[in-house]
């Protein structure tokens, strides 16, 4: 790997201790490190939002996190600057060991096992490539190639807590992600650094406490709970009595700390939900953060107790459908069948002004395509159902097809290899797709990066796409099994006397991020081509991708309700929608 640039951010705690935080950057300068990034999480929020800060900020091939906390040695940055220049291409992160700095005297309770809680790794047999499906490492000193973490979305915005050093946290996570796209990582025992600890901060309680949120959060994310959780966490307690009693400090608290975990894992949703609530709906590198999967409530209702929209794209059954947008033709024929037996199927504006019964079902078609009207037509004159399309007028006539369309297609084969960057609204972003598993996750990192940004900058982005597949940089990848209709397709669609159709704008942008001029088009626009094409204004919207707070705001509502609904019906808000 040829030399690269690094700086180095140092990333705090709202609460770091002034001496402590003079510390790191003293030491940084003697390493000769120049003018490192310095931020600050703010109160209520944890290292995730001021790592993300950093990596907004910088402006090197390499960016180096260090907690403010932790002092480097005098070689740090050398040693950091020749594993980079010998590193393999595709490794996207290198990591060091963090030793112990003590303040004072060391505690007699404090043995070797208990290191890790402080955020103390050191670990010899990790030297070289790493895989980080198996091994990840601290942030406390960990330095991550600019384009590859920004390429799989930065640090998830996790609250954390303070004090908290263990592998349920947000650069682990990264790491993870990292994996996925094809990276990895390589971990230098010479990159050497050491947190600092202040020993009349530090406490054994404390420390068991940081163990039982440990156990919790491992629960909250999804790993399984310790078979036995009960009895290990009594017989831990026990034996901490016995040893605490024989005058074993050391083994006293370790194994305090063992049942502390797992008691933890007992109760994930008392000592760690506060630890892993997202505290932004997005950040530089997530257009969206998603409520995590633990925090989704779904019950299913006795009976029918209010009027349900669903949301369909395609009735087809393509080779590859990773965005779960279709339905086949034989199920969605059972789905009406199933939804006459249950419920009353209405058109849309039923439901919208308000006069649906309360077991009344709407049906609706996002984005326009062709399958709507070769295979969802048929059933639902069949079954006399009703339903609204709604057509991104932009797409209609120029015929062009969607760009998540695209991006299944040039990664659903193997011809791309190697390092893949693409620049994007002034920004790269890099992924290392070398087999389906890793194709398919940059593709679904590149969907999400590219969901807000302008239509012109989505196409140069394909266009480089294009060509790390072997295709022709000006010529799109999809067939016609997932074009748009065409305005003749629409007037026969229409003509069935089943389907209405509803505005999803020209273009299919995100409308939060469009200027005012842009959403006027955007809107305005959509009401004149649907009504030249059917001769009807349309009076119902579907905001594209419709995540509230994050592509639809107020200035957004307000727009669409003066430009679409004419006091007829109200606007149609579908989420999540593509």
């Amino acid at each position: 790997m040829s030399e690269r640039s690094i700086q180095v951010a140092v990333c705090a705690w709202h609460d770091v201790p002034a001496g402590a935080l003079d510390a790191c950057l003293l030491a940084l300068a003697v390493a000769g490190v120049p003018a490192p990034i310095v931020t600050r999480a703010e109160r209520g929020h944890g290292l995730a939002v001021a790592r993300n800060t950093a990596l907004a900020a910088a402006s090197a091939d390499v960016l180096a996190f260090l907690d403010a906390d932790v002092l480097v040695a005098p070689d740090w940055f050398q040693a950091l600057s020749a594993a980079w220049a010998r590193g393999d291409d595709d490794v996207a992160a290198i990591a060091g060991p963090i030793g112990l700095h003590l303040t004072g005297s060391r505690p007699a309770w404090l043995g070797d096992a208990l290191l890790g809680v402080l955020g103390v790794s050191d670990e010899p047999r990790a030297t070289g490539a790493v895989d980080p499906s198996e091994r990840t490492f601290p942030a406390g000193n960990l330095s991550a190639d600019t384009a590859a973490l920004r390429g799989v979305g930065g640090f998830w915005p996790a609250r954390g807590r303070a004090g908290i050093h263990d592998w349920h946290t947000e650069d682990h996570h990264a790491q993870h992600e990292l994996g996925r796209a094809g990276w990895r990582l390589f971990y230098d025992p010479a990159v050497r650094t050491q947190r600092r600890v202040d020993v009349a901060q530090l406490a054994a309680r404390r420390l068991i406490a940081a163990r039982a949120h440990s156990g919790a959060r491992a629960v909250r994310i999804g790993q399984p709970r310790p078979s036995g959780a009960g009895v290990a966490t009594f017989k831990a307690s026990a034996g901490a009595l016995l040893a605490a009693t024989r005058r074993q400090p050391q083994l006293a608290v370790e194994r305090a700390a063992r049942g502390a975990e797992f008691a933890g894992a007992l109760a994930p949703a008392i000592l760690a939900r506060d630890d892993l609530t997202p505290v932004s709906a997005s950040t530089p590198f997530r257009h969206t953060v998603p409520v995590p999967q633990h925090e989704r409530r779904w019950r299913r209702p006795s009976a029918p107790s209010e009027p349900v929209i669903l949301c369909y794209h395609r009735v087809a059954t393509p080779e590859h459908d990773p965005l779960g947008l279709c339905v086949s033709p034989a199920n969605f024929a059972d789905q009406l069948a199933a939804l006459q037996r249950t419920r009353t199927i209405v058109p849309l504006t039923v439901i919208a002004e308000g006069r649906a019964p309360a077991n009344a079902v709407a049906i609706t078609f996002d984005d326009g395509y062709v399958d709507n009207l070769r295979a969802a037509l048929p059933a639902l004159e069949t079954a006399q159902a009703p339903a609204t399309v709604f057509i991104a007028t932009g797409h209609t006539a120029s015929g062009a097809a969607f760009w998540w369309d695209e991006l299944v297609e040039l990664f659903s084969e193997p011809g791309g290899s190697g390092r893949l960057t693409v620049r994007c609204s002034g920004q790269d972003r890099a992924w290392q797709p070398r087999s389906t598993a890793t194709r398919d996750a940059a593709r679904a990192h590149l969907h999400a990066w590219l969901q807000p940004v302008d239509p012109s900058d989505i196409s140069e982005a394909l266009r480089a796409i294009r060509i790390w597949a072997g295709h022709d940089a000006d010529a799109a990848a999809p067939g016609n099994d997932s074009r748009p209709m065409t305005a003749a397709e629409l007037r026969e669609l229409t003509g069935s006397g089943l389907v209405t159709l509803g505005a999803h704008t020209r273009s299919h942008i995100s409308l939060r991020f469009a200027d005012d001029a842009r959403l006027a088009d955007e809107l305005a626009g959509a009401a004149t081509d649907l009504t030249a094409i059917s001769g009807v204004a349309p009076t119902v919207l579907a905001y594209p991708f419709g995540v509230d707070g994050v592509d639809v705001d107020a200035r957004v509502v307000t727009a669409t309700r003066r430009v679409v609904t004419r006091g007829s019906a109200g606007c149609l808000w579908t989420q999540p929608s593509i």
